[in-house]
């Protein structure tokens, strides 16, 4: 008889072709307890192992032949990633298939062959990834789109310096509006929005961070420093507080 392999994975079809003489009644037994009398069947094993094939003619008489196929488990790729992916990030693929080889192929043109890769996309955009999970000859692939988002780009506008108990306006400097804008004023107190009032109530040079949030979930954060001095008292004296004309007054500064 003729087979196409004796090496499958399970679910596979398996094509048998009996070349036994054209009027002898054929038999097959497939070695898991299922048997079949046609002469050219298609069978599909479906479980893991080794099992004998035989092939029995009937005639003037009888013959046999028996062979062995293996039938490996066929693999099931999957793999986990990260949300909101963000251009310069490195992304982490967490392999959960059931298979000991995997291939990789991210889109762009490149492929690894590692278990979980690290990989890092150096445009925005969509792209198909594709992992292959195989066992011998058995594979199975899965594909997913993975969006490279561009991160908020801005800067901070910060005064140099400053004096306590004056109201500051702090600012984020866009041309486009994001989601979420985050201040840390360094003195224990935090705000919201592009552009914030603070008033500053200790002296002393202040770090200054403002975190910005886009739509897909990109985060950048920058920082500034704000140097805020006391506010001066002025204050004077004067020697004298009654005096005849023409007289000489002193103001001596108490500032």
């Amino acid at each position: 008889f003729n087979i196409d392999s004796t090496d499958l994975c399970v679910g596979d079809s398996l094509y048998l072709e009996s070349i036994s003489t054209a009027d002898a009644i054929v038999s097959w037994q497939f070695g898991d307890g299922n048997s079949t009398d046609l002469r050219n069947p298609v069978y599909a094993y479906d479980a893991p192992g080794t099992y004998t094939l035989s092939h029995v003619a009937f005639g003037c008489g009888y013959d046999s032949i028996g062979i062995q196929v293996e039938v490996n488990q066929r693999p099931i790729a999957s793999f986990e990633i990260e949300e909101g992916l963000c251009l310069g990030d490195t992304i982490v693929f967490t392999n959960t298939s059931n298979a000991p080889n995997s291939t990789w192929n991210f889109g762009d043109g490149t492929e690894l062959n590692v278990e979980s890769p690290s990989y890092r996309y150096s445009n925005t955009g969509n792209y198909l990834v594709r992992l292959t999970a195989s066992n011998k000859n058995c594979k199975d692939t899965l594909e997913e789109i993975v969006s490279v988002s561009e991160p908020p780009i801005f800067e901070i506008e910060l005064p140099d310096t400053i004096c306590t108990g004056s109201p500051t306006d702090l600012r984020v400097m866009v041309d486009r509006g994001y989601s979420r804008y985050s201040w840390d004023f360094g003195d224990n107190t935090r705000g919201s929005g592009r552009l914030v009032r603070h008033t500053f109530l200790e002296n002393g040079r202040l770090d200054i961070s403002v975190e910005v949030e886009n739509s897909e979930g990109c985060i950048v954060q920058k920082m500034g420093e704000i140097m805020v001095l006391p506010t001066p008292e002025a204050e004077f004296a004067v020697d004298a507080f009654s005096l005849c004309t023409p007289s000489e007054i002193e103001f001596i500064n108490t500032t």
